[in-house]
This record gives C-alpha cells, structure tokens and sequence, in this order.
C-alpha cells in the first residue's frame, strides 16, 4: 500500500457520505470545531504531511453545493458559510488543526458581510481589462511557464472551488501550530494538486483586524493569493521580500491586487511590484 492510501481512502468514503442537508448545518460559526473534532482525530503533525500532501494524487470530488453560502471573483469560488462546515470533512489538513486543538469556524454574519465585499473588489479588478493588460504583458514571471495570458485564463475562466474556514487560538483550543499563530500567516492554503475543491484557512485575528480597519484591499489580496496556490502556483523556497519572491504569480498578482487603482496606482504598480520589498517606493496614499 503506497504511503497516500491511508488518507485518500477515508477522505472519499467521507466525500460521498458527506451531509448535505440542513440538519448539517450549524447556528453558530464556534460549533464547528466541536461539531468536526469527533470525525477528524488524527495522530499525524500538521506540517508533515502537508509537506508530501502534493505527491499524494487526490480522488474525485463532489463539487460545493452552488446553492451554498459562497462568493465569486473571476472563477474563483469561496464557500464561507456554515452550510458547508461539514462537505468534505475527512480532509487531512482539517482533521490535523482540530488534532493540534485549534479553533476552526466557519463565519458568522458580520465576517461573512465583509468577506462578500472583499470578493467583489477582487471580481471588480479580475474583470478590469486594464488589470489583465497588465498581467498578459508581464514576461518575467518566476516559478512558474505559464505566460501573463495563461494566469488570466485561469483567473477568469478556469478558477477554483475553495472551501474557507477560519482558525484560530482561544481559552479552549491553544492551537499547538506555532508557525500558524505566530503574527507571520494571515492564511494558508494546502497544495493538494488538482483536486476539484480546495481550502483556505484564513487566521481569524487577522481577519478581525482588517475588517476592523476596513481594509478591503488587503484582504482581497490574500484570498487572491492563495487561490493562486489552489491553481498550483508557488513561491516555495523563495527568499521572502526577494525579487525572485515578488515575481511569483501569487505575490505579483496579489501586489497588483492590493494596489490598484487609477492611473497614479497602476503606474506606482508597473514600477514597484516586480523589486524586492526593500526597494520598493511607499504606494500612493500610504
């Protein structure tokens, strides 16, 4: 038995029995860890197995429920609602955070208010010619052989189904994953190849913190980011805030996101995203 067997096989058997109903679905975003603790115990370390999840070819997927809670940036799809805290439970990544005891969720109104305008910013610049001139006309992109033109069709036409969740430490779960609450990942997103859903953690602090300040920006380019992963695109092994780093599909398409605007933005953009971050000039308004 080859060394993938043990997680594929639990994870389909969990895909096709998944609830789907609305006895499924929970009142309130902090039931979700106690509502998928019990089905997802697991003795293996978070941070091992992502590291040769990517070799571990996944099986098919049923597609999230597109009646669901979920927004929509190009054709990417992020599902953020309680109704589908439970679709596709028996995924590694989720059953190693709750094994670690930290806080998943899934959001509750207010977050799920200002995730809505978030993705709307994102399918607002996605959709900007201007934006996707700009991306089809960049020729050095790193890690990548996609071409500008490519990454656009993937953004606007090929996309991917994500299932979002939040993680967090509280009183309850001291989340035992230091690298993952150490004020450095505001989210992370599991390389699991080509499978027909994907998942985004996104660190509840952080997103508390943004919508906080209104940062609509900021969060846009986070979620576009790491659905750039979902796509397959890398930064691994990078030197972070280098220039090869910066001119990697989900640190350049995300600079770009965070940053547009008018003609003052889109210039500071053309001059600014592709340098290390140390060479960077301060963007307008900042």
């Amino acid at each position: 038995m080859s060394a993938c067997a043990p997680a594929n096989e639990p994870r389909a058997r969990a895909v096709q029995g998944a609830p789907r109903s609305a006895g499924a679905r929970m009142d309130a975003p902090d039931a979700v860890s106690d509502f998928l603790g019990p089905m997802l115990r697991s003795t293996s370390l978070l941070l091992s197995f992502l590291s040769i999840l990517a070799a571990c070819a996944p099986p098919p997927f049923r597609p999230l429920d597109p009646t669901a809670k979920h927004a929509v940036a190009g054709a990417v799809a992020w599902w953020y609602g309680n109704d589908t805290a439970a679709v596709d439970t028996a995924e590694k990544p989720l059953a190693q955070l709750l094994d670690k005891k930290c806080a998943l969720r899934k959001m509750g109104a207010e977050k799920s208010a200002f995730f809505v305008r978030v993705a709307a910013e994102a399918d607002r610049i996605l959709k900007s010619p201007a934006f996707a001139a700009k991306v089809k006309a960049k020729r050095d992109w790193q890690m990548t052989s996609d071409s500008g033109a490519q990454i656009m069709e993937r953004l606007r036409w090929t996309g991917a189904q994500v299932n979002v969740f939040m993680y967090a430490r509280d009183a309850d779960h001291p989340c035992e994953v230091k690298d993952l609450i150490d004020g450095h990942t505001n989210a992370f997103t599991p390389m699991t190849g080509d499978a027909d859903v994907h998942l985004l953690f996104l660190y509840e602090p952080y997103f508390a913190a943004a919508m906080k300040l209104n940062d609509v920006p900021e969060v846009a380019r986070t979620i576009v980011h790491e659905s750039l992963h979902s796509m397959g695109y890398s930064h691994a092994g990078a030197e972070v805030g280098s220039e090869r780093y910066n001119n990697t599909v989900p640190l350049y398409i995300g600079c770009m996101i965070e940053h547009w605007g008018g003609k003052l933005r889109q210039d500071w953009i053309d001059l600014n995203c592709h340098k290390a971050d140390a060479a960077r000039e301060k963007p307008p308004g900042a």
